[in-house]
């Protein structure tokens, strides 16, 4: 999936605050809590200053575009496309493409992820028996990854929770997350 969704995302952040030693109090504050006190989107790429969302259904592709772009294709699109559809206007189409799924300016070059196969094998001990098995993955370009947004219930929230959720953060962007 092209999208790392928010339940995704807050049991990896659960194992980071696990490896932290703050998960009894996480949990306390999140999965039990009446209200949580943090909540977290799904994580969608972005490229440099640009941030990309899948674009709502009811506006998607736009009605009034020609066959110059193949909108269908896109399954992101930047923040900004969307605002400009919520407001009435139609993208132009000489200034974007699709590039692996994405809707880029025209010019902007290799799109922002590709999906890759791993491959490895498990080879037993004396060596009479191997398991191969593979595993999907995105990889970014340069200067691209993945957003999402964090709600705090409130200001002491925010207060208790900012530095621990970013601590968490960092840890997955160095150890990784999702299947392997």
């Amino acid at each position: 999936d092209r999208v790392y969704h928010s339940d995704s995302l807050y049991s990896a952040v659960c194992g980071a605050m696990l490896r932290m030693g703050w998960l009894e109090e996480w949990l306390s504050a999140t999965a039990t809590a009446d209200v949580p006190a943090i909540r977290f989107s799904s994580c969608f790429p972005f490229h440099a200053n640009t941030l990309y969302v899948i674009p709502p259904k009811h506006l998607w592709p736009p009605a009034a575009a020609s066959s110059k772009v193949r909108w269908k294709g896109a399954t992101f699109v930047p923040t900004t496309v969307v605002e400009a559809l919520v407001a009435g206007e139609v993208p132009r189409e000489d200034g974007w493409m699709i590039d692996n799924e994405c809707l880029v300016p025209v010019g902007v070059g290799s799109g922002l992820f590709r999906a890759s196969v791993r491959s490895g094998a498990a080879v037993d001990r004396e060596g009479s028996g191997v398991a191969t098995h593979s595993a999907a993955c995105l990889e970014f370009t340069p200067q691209s990854g993945l957003w999402f947004l964090i709600s705090f219930a409130n200001d002491a929230a925010r207060e208790a929770w900012s530095e621990r959720v970013k601590a968490a953060i960092r840890l997955l962007a160095d150890s990784g997350f999702g299947g392997e």
